[in-house]
Formats: structure tokens, C-alpha cells, sequence
């Protein structure tokens, strides 16, 4: 039987991904902004151009290695969304961080 205590959990769980993956949105849309005022501009670099390409890959092989970390250690679900979220909130936090100067 699902107990009061196992629906607090999984709303707990429910509501700190929502949260990751909100703040993944809006460091997203910042950095496309940003990209797109550069590429309007023509100051994109080549450098910046390939890491907008290679940066995905990087992203995700780790989010997969996160997340598969956690489902062998026994994780839970919630757990391995959580893990898998991580890399792509720090990848596009730190794209914004770095285009904002």
C-alpha cells in the first residue's frame, strides 16, 4: 500500500527535478540568446562555434555515466534522474556564466 510518508518522497523527488530542470531552461535560453547576438553580430569565434558542437556529446556521456553510477549503486529512479540532470545544469550554467562576460 502507498503510504502518506512514500507520496511526501515522491513529491519531493517530483519537485526538486522540476526545479533542475527549470534552471537548466533558463541558463539554456541564455546561452542561445547569447549565441545568437554573436552569430547576428558575426563575432562568433571558431572556437566557440565547435564547442557548441562538441560540448553535447561531452554533456551527455557524462549524464550517462552519472546516472549509471547510480542505477548500479542501487539508486532510485528519482536518483538517477537527479544524476543524469547534473551535467547538463552544469554545462549550461557555466555557458552562461562565461558569455555574460
Amino acid at each position: 500500500m502507498f503510504s502518506f510518508v512514500d507520496s511526501m518522497s515522491l513529491y519531493r523527488d517530483v519537485l526538486e527535478i522540476s526545479q533542475l530542470n527549470v534552471a537548466i531552461a533558463v541558463s539554456a535560453s541564455e546561452v542561445i540568446l547569447r549565441r545568437n547576438m554573436l552569430m547576428a553580430n558575426g563575432t562568433m569565434t571558431n572556437t566557440e562555434m565547435t564547442r557548441m558542437v562538441m560540448e553535447k556529446h561531452e554533456t551527455f556521456v557524462k549524464s550517462v555515466n552519472a546516472a549509471a553510477g547510480v542505477a548500479l549503486g542501487g539508486g532510485s529512479p528519482a536518483g538517477m534522474m537527479r544524476a543524469a540532470l547534473v551535467p547538463f545544469g552544469n554545462k549550461t550554467r557555466s555557458n552562461a556564466q562565461r558569455l555574460r562576460r
